[in-house]
């Protein structure tokens, strides 16, 4: 016997018995699984402290308020979240890693929820899967720091368990969180919008409600948020095809696949626009998922943020990742339409390459934490001869695959004084290249810090 369960206000949900409902969650929490293993890995390993790691440490240890007064102004759910997660966890890298994994699977779990009343319980578990594995946002599985974006995709993901009434709210928190969900989030309010009410009014309507406090939101982060000089509005677009179709994803024997994909949404889009023609449960799979992905985009193209296929900065992926998930299930789905076992079995061979693609990320997570501890342990060797009243001029650190313990042209001052017994003030500060390094580095008013290479030590 089916129950019917209110979820408030008008919206009403038919749903199986209790004890069916059980295993589903069981299913999606399984798929969620393999989100885990790249953050249990690197913690088992010796996860490191990677560029505003040290200084939401340093400020919490030494300052006793971890999140700036910009942070709180501009992303409060972030602020919040780094002060919880350095706060109390700020001496346990490894524990904060782990529950970066953790929420990852969370927002999995979540993807699975939401997909399964449209799709079908077997297909929203494949592209749970899929987004579970994909290589392409290492920095979200290994960067402590990351975990404001995956708490708000996971908001986005869970509108379909509140009300029309309390979307705008949680919708807004997202976006307070990191405004990078903003466009997913609005396109998944208006889908839900569009499934839970008849008529064009009505969906207008439970659209607005949902999004108006969301809107808001968007325009105060807008006027809120401190990072305005130098941006270029779409001015890296390109980097999009590589992240999401090429190098990012698919290993080098396997690019084809991404021409796959390309047929597949030209095929389903001219099913669905062409007159006399019907499109199926793929199909529209597919189109949805373009749609989601170019909406996860969005907000980072729109101002010009590079969009890498590794290292530190894809972290900007995680959002399109939910809609390159279904396409890539629905491109499977049409290769392989009326063969079931045919379609199990490319998605169990594509979550096994997919998810040896992240050996990458873990490697030179691994170097760039090597050659963190390497330029610090050369500081506590240096403390003697050099002076904190004078600037630390710092060779730039090797870029491993996109990962660094310090960022290119990146003040690093929280690390020293985390490494300074007496907890000292310094001003120390990276240098963009070597070339700029070197010839700033005969300056007498200053200490030089050569942390690798022949020349090693300090001046």
């Amino acid at each position: 016997m089916l129950e019917r369960i209110p979820l408030g206000d008008d919206d009403v949900q038919v749903v199986a018995p209790v004890r069916r409902r059980d295993r589903t969650l069981v299913a999606a929490c399984l798929v969620g699984l393999p989100a885990v293993v790249p953050s249990a890995l690197h913690a088992i390993s010796g996860a490191g402290r990677y560029v505003d790691d040290w200084a939401f440490i340093a400020a919490a240890q030494l300052d006793g308020a971890v999140a700036s007064r910009e942070e709180w102004s501009a992303r409060p759910g972030q602020a919040l979240i780094h002060t919880l997660e350095f706060g109390l966890l700020g001496d346990h890298i490894e524990l904060l890693v782990l529950l970066l994994g953790v929420v990852n699977a969370l927002a999995s779990v979540l993807l699975v929820q939401l997909l399964k009343p449209a799709v079908g319980l077997p297909t929203a578990l494949a592209a749970g899967l899929v987004f579970s594995v994909l290589p392409n946002r290492g920095a979200t599985s290994l960067w402590a720091s990351t975990l404001p974006n995956v708490v708000s995709l996971c908001l986005v993901l869970a509108l379909g368990y509140f009300s029309r009434w309390r979307r705008g709210a949680v919708l807004a928190a997202a976006v307070l969180t990191y405004e990078g969900c903003a466009a997913l989030g609005l396109g998944v309010a208006a889908w839900l919008a569009f499934r839970g009410a008849t008529g064009t009014k009505e969906r207008a309507r439970a659209f607005l409600i949902a999004t108006s406090p969301a809107l808001a939101a968007i325009v105060y982060a807008k006027l809120a948020t401190p990072k305005t000089e130098g941006l270029r509005p779409f001015f890296r677009v390109t980097g999009v095809a590589a992240s999401h179709f090429g190098i990012g994803v698919w290993p080098r024997p396997l690019l084809c696949f991404a021409l796959l994909l390309v047929a597949a949404l030209a095929w389903s889009v001219g099913l669905l626009v062409l007159p006399g023609f019907h499109a199926g449960r793929p199909e529209r799979l597919v189109v949805s998922g373009f749609i989601s992905l170019f909406l996860g985009i969005l907000p980072f193209i729109a101002v010009g943020f590079p969009m890498a296929t590794d290292g530190m900065l894809d972290r900007a992926n995680i959002f399109g990742n939910v809609g390159l998930a279904m396409l890539i299930v629905g491109a499977v789905s049409l290769v392989a339409r009326s063969i079931p076992s045919l379609q199990a079995g490319i998605i169990g061979a594509l979550v096994i390459v997919l998810g040896y693609g992240t050996h990458a990320d873990l490697r030179d997570a691994r170097q760039a934490r090597r050659d963190g501890d390497q330029l610090l342990t050369m500081f506590r060797a240096c403390l003697d001869r050099m002076s904190p009243t004078e600037p630390v001029l710092v060779q730039p650190v090797p870029n491993r695959g996109g990962w660094g313990a310090f960022a290119e042209d990146y003040d690093i001052s929280a690390a020293f004084r985390l490494n300074d017994p007496l907890r000292r003030p310094w001003r120390a500060r990276t240098f963009a290249t070597e070339e700029e390094f070197i010839a700033r580095s005969d300056d007498s008013t200053t200490n030089t810090f050569i942390h690798h290479g022949p020349r090693a030590g300090c001046e």
